[in-house]
């Protein structure tokens, strides 16, 4: 939070308390911080993402300033939420289409396909040059095949 135009002026308001905590107690209050999974691993290794709010590098001022700068915009502000605060971007605009309105656009790609595809899904990356696309079959139990790229590229 910060007040109105001030954006330097940011600090952290406990969500449980309401108290409020300045930008020069962050490190002090981060370094007795421990991590903490909130799901089942592998046994083998754990995953973490963390919003750079808990950076000694980042202040709450500067971050505060960059999302001011970048909330009226949304790829901007998408970009924001993904890299500064490490969480998934929702888009209120993007709706959802029905299972029976998908299926309906099935096409029959004969035995083009390995056996037990049951969906086709396309990811771009787009880039100022090329747009490089993978493209993945999915089948039961999350089972995959790369069908193709990430090599396949198209220039701009």
């Amino acid at each position: 939070m910060w007040p109105e135009d001030y954006p330097e002026f940011a600090y952290y308001k406990c969500a449980e308390c309401g108290g409020v905590i300045d930008e020069k107690e962050k490190i002090a209050r981060v370094s007795r911080g421990e991590w903490r999974a909130t799901a089942d691993g592998d046994g083998r290794s754990a995953g973490f993402h963390c919003s750079a709010l808990y950076s000694p590098l980042e202040t709450w001022g500067a971050l505060a300033r960059e999302f001011a700068a970048n909330c009226r915009n949304k790829a901007t502000l998408q970009e924001f939420t993904n890299l500064k605060l490490g969480l998934p971007f929702e888009d209120a605009e993007t709706t959802a289409l029905p299972g029976d309105v998908i299926e309906a656009r099935a096409e029959d790609c004969g035995d083009e396909l390995p056996e037990g595809v049951a969906l086709i899904a396309a990811a771009a990356d787009i880039h100022k040059d090329r747009i490089e696309v993978e493209i993945t079959g999915w089948g039961a139990g999350e089972e995959s095949w790369s069908l193709g790229g990430p090599a396949t590229s198209f220039a701009c």
